[in-house]
Formats: structure tokens, sequence, C-alpha cells
């Protein structure tokens, strides 16, 4: 009687411990739960004129997310999606553009789900008028805990006058994704780094954005790499094998990734002293910062302490001329331009390029 009230027990035990077959299991929101966590936002248009709210119905792993789109303190509409946006831009339109993490559970299958990297874009009623569904991998090899899979967004920037957004994400061999905005759709896939004029290195992606009034985005990057440096002789080797170089490297590429621009900072963060926490200071002290007029832009040396600008120009030619305009000390009590650049909703992620 015993042995058999203890098997039942076991059996109940164990069943409860089952997740539900349904596609909504909790193993598999579990596991997309792991990968990101959202939290109720709001997101500014450039030109201050429409807020986008953004709310999750669960805050781990949600797979749909209220949204409600306001103009001047006045709400235009208010509707449920069943994807819910970790990172979204408001153009000057009231269109959105946006990414994010969704699944599919398998049926047969506890806990085992299929992964996709969404890049959504609402038209200004709100209605979806594009949803690119991209599918997520876990890397190869086996990892304890597991590895998130990829791609995983990085950044999405905006250029609203031409109708354009680029979506940089990290996990994939072509890493920026651009889209026509008003016409809805993928107009191509490129990766930045192999169209460099010396693109060997391997150069990582910090940050980037538009600059005004130009079909162009300035980057951002940054490469460790291990240098043998000479040393006393006292050395059997001769040499510091411990030696790691931190160099800069500030971009200009058009839509298509060609690069138009470049200058080199060799060493530009070993004044900082950082050794493992570079990437946590990049993050925190952004380099590309606002220029106070359209058709230019402005990079931070840490190195040497100043802030440079530059004017882009449009050459007969159809080229494009960078010049230096500006040179001046860097300090956190006098930003040139204004506050670091950031903007709102976008997330800083050093990425392969």
């Amino acid at each position: 009687m015993i042995a058999m009230v203890t098997v039942q027990l076991c059996v109940s035990l164990f069943i409860q411990a089952v997740p539900s077959q349904s596609g909504d299991s909790y193993e598999c929101r579990r596991r997309i739960a792991d990968v990101h966590r959202l939290t109720t936002k709001t997101v500014l248009s450039q030109n201050a004129e429409f807020l986008l709210e953004i709310i999750p119905e669960k805050p781990l792993g949600s797979q749909s997310a209220t949204y409600t789109l306001s103009r001047r303190g006045l709400a235009l509409w208010t509707r449920r999606h069943v994807f819910a946006l970790s990172q979204a831009v408001v153009c000057n339109t009231g269109h959105i553009i946006g990414a994010a993490f969704t699944f599919d559970c398998h049926e047969n299958s506890v806990g085992d789900a299929t992964e996709y990297l969404d890049v959504v874009i609402l038209n200004p009623e709100g209605g979806i008028v594009l949803r690119d569904r991209n599918l997520r991998r876990p890397p190869p090899g086996h990892f304890n805990p597991p590895a998130a899979s990829t791609p995983t967004i990085a950044q999405i920037v905006v250029d609203c006058a031409n109708g354009v957004a680029v979506v940089r994400v990290v996990g994939s061999k072509t890493p920026w994704w651009v889209y026509n905005i008003s016409e809805a759709r993928l107009v191509r896939r490129f990766s930045a780094r192999k169209q460099m004029f010396d693109g060997e290195r391997p150069w990582r992606v910090v940050d980037a954005y538009h600059i005004p009034e130009t079909p162009l985005l300035v980057v951002q990057w940054c490469v460790t790499e291990r240098r043998w440096n000479e040393k006393d002789s006292t050395r059997v080797s001769g040499y510091d094998w411990d030696r790691y170089v931190d160099d800069a490297r500030f971009s200009v590429i058009d839509y298509s990734g060609a690069t138009v621009w470049q200058v080199d900072a060799p060493r530009d963060y070993e004044s900082e002293n950082l050794g493992a926490g570079l990437y946590r200071f990049l993050r925190r002290n952004p380099a590309l910062l606002k220029a106070s007029e359209p058709g230019m832009f402005c990079i931070r040396r840490f190195a040497t302490g100043e802030s440079i600008t530059y004017r882009i120009l449009k050459a007969r030619s159809g080229t494009w001329d960078v010049a230096e305009v500006e040179r001046i000390p860097f300090g956190d009590d006098a930003r040139p331009g204004g506050p670091p650049r950031f903007e709102v909703g976008e997330t800083m992620i050093l990425t392969p390029a």
C-alpha cells in the first residue's frame, strides 16, 4: 500500500514538473527570457513631435506588447502587436522601425523553440508594413551555460530625410542591414570592414550615427592587438609578450558600405590605462559627438584630450570631400556641440563589422 502511494506521488510530481506542450510553454518562455529582459520604455522622435510608449505584456520573454503613439501630447493610436520591440526609433513622419526577439515553440519538443530577430516597420497609423524575420542560431560548439543565439540587435540609425534606416547587428557576416522606410523593404546587407581601405585587421564597431543632410554614416572603430615590443636585453626573449595595443579608427561610409573617408588614432585609448575595462569605458564615454551644424561631425580623441570637428561636402565630380574645421580641448564641463549623441533606446554593443 505504501509502495503504491509512493508511486502515485512520484507520477504526480513528474506530471507537474513537465511543462505544457502548448506553443507558449514555461521552458520556451524561459529560454527567451534568458536572451532579453524587457521593460516599459518611451521613444521620442528626432523632431520631438512624436512619442512612442511600449508596454510589454510580460517583462521576461514577452511575445507581445501594447504600443501608443502620441503627437504633441495627444494620443494618435494604441495597438497591440505580437512582438515586443527591444529597440525602436520613431521617424519625423510617424513611421516606426524597431527590432524584437521572437520565437516559435515546437509542439512536439518540450523547451525547444525556433528563435528569430524581427526587424519591424510600422506605418503612421500603427499598422505592420514590414516584418523581416531572421533566424537566430546558437554559435557552433558546446557551452555551459548555453551561449546566446545570433544575430543580436546592436543599434538602429535612421536618416529621416531620406527615409533610410540602418540596422546594425551582432553575429552576421553582413552585419549592416539597410531598409527603405517609406517603401517598407530591405535594400541590402553589407560588411563595412571588408570595404575599408585596409580591412584585414580585426576592427570592431563601437558606435555609428547619421551625418545630418547627407546619405552618410560616421563610424567609430576599435581594435585590440597583441604586439611584440622591444625591451631591455636582460630578457631572454627580448620582447614583451604581454603588450596589448588599443587603436581607434573613425570612418565615413555610405549606405552601400563603401568607405568615403577614414582616419586612424593609434593607441588612442592607452592614455586611460583601461586594460580589461576598455569596452566598459567606450560605452560610457562616447567619441562621436553632436556637431553644431548639418553636414558636420565631431570626434573625440582621448590620447590628445581634444575634439575635432569635420565638414563634409559633395564635390562636382560626385565624390565627398572631408575637411577639418575646428580642434579644441575636450572637457567634461564643456562638451563641444552639446551632450553626447546617444539616441533614445539605443544600445552600445561592440561588434565585428
